[in-house]
């Protein structure tokens, strides 16, 4: 499409927006359209004009239309259902508490500091470009995390009034199992065997009963998924999952997004995980990934004898890093932390340890923008910081006892996660990393590293805590 096609048919959009004619596909093509002619170099005055027009109105719907609690899962909230009421859902993340109410906002419990979904996602998500406006920030945010329909409002207009009012009571279809066909694992499981893992692996007794396969009950047996129950307890059977992860043999569309694995409806998922059966030998270490799959490569390649599996599915809720916790303690083991060796991966090891010293470490961001804010801070320890992240490359904002850390890319987000380790527990975490980006690479290229159990190089900054 030649450059003034383009202005064209973004003007096109603009208009339609203009007139109210906004939806999520609607956001994606004007955002798709609008990287495209920004990727191109140098930009017009009429389409700087266009994008700031277009990004206030699209605000503007966004704030109203889509729901807070969307946004609050995407950046590790989880509801607190033991202490919510019909009319005021708590949800907590780490020390942090925000009662959501019923105009689409929440309340941080401790400051009484309301927040609409635009201060929110301002709030919580770092910039991209620390010139960008607010207005910019928040609807590339909407874009780059707004999922299908589920994440709209039912809005009802209120009579005798002209305001909406947004019933942020929606309705979550409960996980049921019997939606599901559920089967064991056929041993000549297709993706399985590309992905590299052997049938004795499948076989062993701590993975038995921890890996199923099936579909929707409708779906042919021709349609079989790899199924992985997530639950609350090994000591669960199978059939008292609490969700259940879908994975795919190949990217399949679901709301407009490529994936290849899908959790069940419900919520089961922030309070569950996949887990491999005890050792027999015993409990010694609770090894955490991302995807089960990881889990049986890791297995695979190095047989440890007294590794309790679990598996996240993806970001970690902090009911999932809570029982993570809770595991370790009845099994007098210690977390090993073993998420993907990306971004992603160490921006999740960075929330397990805020979520285990949150007066030390608190994170905010999400994606390739994240900050990680070191709190109480020795006199030494702030200038020894300072000095690190000056040598490094990283830039931060320092106050009294606080420096608040932002990483550009994936190196600089290991450096933080190194120095939260040092800082902000008693005892560091070890956190192992798959040689390539994840444990399944590493099966496939048949790569060993010598040592199990191994903490990062943590004296980066020559930093004494």
């Amino acid at each position: 499409m030649e450059e003034e096609n383009k202005i064209a048919k973004l003007k096109e959009l603009a208009e339609g927006v203009a007139k109210g004619n906004i939806n999520l596909s609607v956001i994606r093509a004007v955002k798709t359209l609008e990287n495209n002619i920004v990727s191109t170099g140098e930009l017009s005055a009429e389409f700087k004009t266009l994008r700031q027009d277009y990004n206030k109105n699209i605000a503007y719907w966004a704030n109203k239309n889509i729901d807070i609690r969307e946004f609050l899962d995407n950046t590790g909230y989880t509801l607190n259902k033991a202490e919510s009421t019909e009319r005021w859902p708590k949800y907590v993340k780490g020390e942090r508490q925000v009662l959501l109410t019923e105009g689409n906002t929440v309340i941080d419990v401790k400051s009484g500091e309301s927040m609409n979904l635009f201060k929110f996602v301002n709030a919580e998500y770092f910039k991209d470009n620390p010139k960008m406006s607010d207005t910019a920030h928040f609807v590339n945010q909407i874009y780059k995390h707004a999922g299908g329909t589920s994440m709209l409002h039912n809005i009802t207009e209120k009579k005798g009034k002209k305001e909406n009012i947004f019933n942020v009571q929606k309705a979550v279809k409960e996980f049921k199992l019997s939606d599901y066909r559920i089967e064991p694992l056929n041993d000549d499981n297709i993706f399985l065997k590309k992905r590299g893992i052997k049938k004795e692996t499948l076989e062993d007794r701590i993975f038995s009963g921890t890996i199923l396969q099936g579909n929707k009950a409708m779906m042919n047996s021709e349609y079989n998924n790899v199924i992985y129950p997530f639950r609350q307890h090994p000591g669960e059977k199978a059939e008292d999952m609490k969700t259940l992860l879908q994975q795919y043999g190949k990217k399949i569309d679901v709301n407009g997004n490529q994936v290849d694995k899908i959790f069940a409806a419900g919520e089961g998922k922030t309070a569950s995980l996949w887990m491999s059966n005890p050792p027999p030998a015993g409990v010694k270490y609770v090894q955490v990934m991302e995807n089960p799959l990881d889990c049986l490569s890791h297995y695979q390649l190095y047989k440890p004898q007294h590794t309790l599996y679990v598996a996240t599915g993806g970001t970690p809720s902090s009911g999932q890093l809570e029982l993570v916790d809770k595991l370790c303690k009845e099994y007098k083991a210690q977390p090993v932390l073993s998420f993907d060796r990306d971004m992603a991966g160490y921006r999740f090891d960075a929330m397990y340890l805020a979520h285990r010293a949150p007066d030390k470490v608190h994170l905010s961001g999400a994606g390739d923008s994240v900050n990680v804010t070191f709190k109480n801070l020795s006199e030494v320890c702030h200038r020894n910081l300072v000095t690190g992240l000056e040598k490094n490359g990283v830039a931060f904002e320092a106050a009294a006892g606080t420096i608040t850390a932002t990483a550009a890319d994936e190196k600089q987000m290991q450096l933080l996660v190194n120095v939260a380790n040092i800082h902000a527990l008693p005892r560091r975490i070890d956190i192992d990393k798959a040689k390539y980006k994840d444990y399944n690479d590493d099966l496939r290229l048949n790569i060993r590293q010598p040592e199990l159990h191994k903490s990062l190089e943590i004296n980066t900054l020559n930093m004494k805590i």
